[in-house]
């Protein structure tokens, strides 16, 4: 039986409004920001094997390690090719 574990249309909207929110306060404040979107976090250790997408989720992008999250921060944290956009990843 699915109850407490499910997604209902308000936490969705709620949670795309925060996104929405957070990008449209960094836009004008002059800063060179990369915002990165991660799915599901587990504990598993770095692979360096991670699909990533400017924009949207990679398809059936449901989880990455935070060894891996990390891994692309710090690919990313010096390239102003990256500047200004929301990169997504997943395993």
């Amino acid at each position: 039986m699915l109850t407490a574990d499910v997604l209902r249309p308000a936490d969705i909207a709620e949670a795309v409004a925060g996104r929405d929110a957070i990008i449209s306060a960094l836009g004008p404040s002059g800063l060179g920001w990369t915002l990165l979107r991660p799915p599901q976090l587990t504990g598993k250790p770095l692979t360096g094997r991670y699909r990533t997408r400017q924009g949207v989720n990679p398809r059936r992008g449901l989880r990455v390690s935070r060894a891996d999250l990390a891994h692309l921060a710090l690919a990313v944290a010096d390239g102003p090719d990256t500047y200004l956009t929301v990169i997504f990843l997943a395993d």
